[in-house]
């Protein structure tokens, strides 16, 4: 008997002279394309659709990411200990040679991308009476306090969207715990994705 696909055989679960019965007797795997399984909770899920890109790591290779797509999300969740989760499937754009079957992965779905805008730790930035404000250095290397637009935020990074331009340093206004005037760590403003 022939396979209906080509593939690797992943098990064989009989020997020979032994009677087959109501188990499988061998598993193919079509190992060209790989796909994880994963799931999400309703709160995550509603955040993901079909075509979004995501990052795949495998725990085994630690410098391995592997661009991948969100291909398939099930209709309806499977509530386990009381928590209503949804199996989701990524397709790997590509199979490096080192890649297992059944290997354990972490899944990082890209839900947001913005490209080419200011950003900065949230810790050099001070609120006060509602207005942002962040420690700007002259070029007499003396630090400045100047009021700052923010926008969006993002794992610990805040959009600066008027008040600094690229290439600005900036400091980090820390706790004085004597007289003297102590130097504030710097950040050097860059374009980029937080």
């Amino acid at each position: 008997m022939a396979a209906p696909f080509a593939g690797t055989v992943t098990e064989l679960n009989v020997a020979v002279g032994e009677l087959a019965a109501g188990s499988a007797v061998v598993v193919i795997a079509e190992l060209e394309t790989l796909e994880v399984e994963i799931t999400l909770d309703e709160s995550d899920v509603v955040q993901v659709s079909e075509g979004q890109s995501a990052q795949v790591s495998l725990e085994a290779l630690d410098k391995l990411s592997i661009p991948g797509e969100v291909t398939e999300i099930a209709p309806q969740g499977e509530t386990t200990s009381g928590v209503v989760l949804y199996p989701l499937t990524v397709q790997l754009a590509e199979i490096p040679a080192e890649i297992r079957a059944g290997m354990t992965v972490d899944v990082e779905i890209i839900i947001a991308r913005w490209d080419d805008l200011l950003y900065l730790p949230q810790r050099a930035l001070k609120l006060q009476d509602g207005q942002a404000y962040a420690m700007l250095q002259n070029g007499s290397g003396e630090f400045k306090r100047v009021p700052v637009t923010l926008g969006r935020s993002l794992g610990g990074n805040v959009e600066i969207k008027d008040g600094l331009t690229e290439g600005d340093v900036v400091g980090v206004l820390t706790e004085i715990v004597t007289d003297e005037e102590l130097e504030p760590p710097m950040f050097m403003m860059g374009r980029g994705r937080p």
